[in-house]
Parts: C-alpha cells; sequence; structure tokens
C-alpha cells in the first residue's frame, strides 16, 4: 500500500488510559477488554468519549510492547483503579492513513519512518493509532481504517 503522510498541528486532547505491557500476541485481547472498560467508565463519570478509541505506544521492543488504550474526552476526567486521566499532545505529528487489517499496520510505520528521514524531521514523542473502525461493526479487515500519528520534534 501507498501511503500519503502529511504535517498536521494537532490540538492536545484529554484522555482516560489504560496501560499495559506484554507481548504483541495479547494486543487484541488487552484492546477488547480496555476500550469496553474506558468507554464505560468514562459514560459513568458523565463524559461521553468524543472520538475513535485509540493506542499509543511509548515503547515496542523485541519481546514486550508498552502500550496505552485510550479514549478522548472533551474536559479533563480523574482516574480510578487502572484508568488513569492523560493526554495526548499537541504539535506538529507525520500523520497517515491504513487501510487495512492491524497486522499489516508496521507498512504505515516504515512509511512515516522513511518519509521523517527523507525530510530531515526526527520522532518528539510515542506515536498513536486511532481506529475509525470497529471491526465488530465491519467485519472486513480490508476495510478498516486506522490514523497513524507521530510527533515531531
Amino acid at each position: 500500500m501507498a501511503y500519503d503522510i502529511s504535517v498536521k498541528k494537532l490540538a492536545r486532547r484529554h484522555t482516560l488510559v489504560i496501560k499495559g505491557s506484554m507481548r504483541a500476541d495479547e494486543l487484541p485481547n488487552f484492546f477488547g477488554q480496555a476500550f469496553g472498560e474506558l468507554f464505560g467508565y468514562a459514560t459513568r463519570k458523565g463524559s461521553m468519549p468524543d472520538g475513535p478509541p485509540f493506542a499509543r505506544y511509548p515503547s515496542i521492543g523485541p519481546e514486550r510492547v508498552v502500550v496505552e488504550a485510550g479514549v478522548t474526552v472533551a474536559s479533563p476526567v480523574a482516574g480510578e483503579g487502572r484508568v488513569e486521566a492523560s493526554d495526548l499532545p499537541g504539535g506538529e505529528a507525520a500523520v497517515t492513513t491504513h487501510i487495512g487489517p492491524y497486522e499489516s499496520l508496521h507498512e504505515a510505520y516504515r512509511a512515516v519512518e522513511a518519509w521523517m528521514q527523507a525530510n530531515g524531521r526526527a520522532p518528539g514523542g510515542a506515536p498513536w493509532e486511532t481506529y475509525f473502525s470497529d471491526p465488530q461493526q465491519e467485519p472486513d479487515p480490508m476495510k478498516w481504517r486506522t490514523e497513524i500519528a507521530w510527533p515531531l520534534a
């Protein structure tokens, strides 16, 4: 897949997140549980999520992935238990859209990394994925749309 990469000025967003450290093959179960818990928590606190769910990756190693599953909220909401208040940073980010299964998202990351190198830009923080397709609503993974945002230094 060819990727169009653009620089976007992103606004800071308030979020609720659940953090985890796991093997990559454990991510689908983690996301299923975490997103359900986050949407339920936000609703109970009277702050409906105001966008699709996302996952931010502070660290990706050969054995373990450190991940934050999250939802954006219009105003700050206090965390409780394993739900934490956080934010997605504002500022410039390299952004692209991936169409297809999650298993091939690494291709989009490689494209963004190549774009940064070719354009003399450096990462300025942990990247995140925003999931615009719900696999329960759209069972065909070839139609799933995921946006990748990688903050720039």
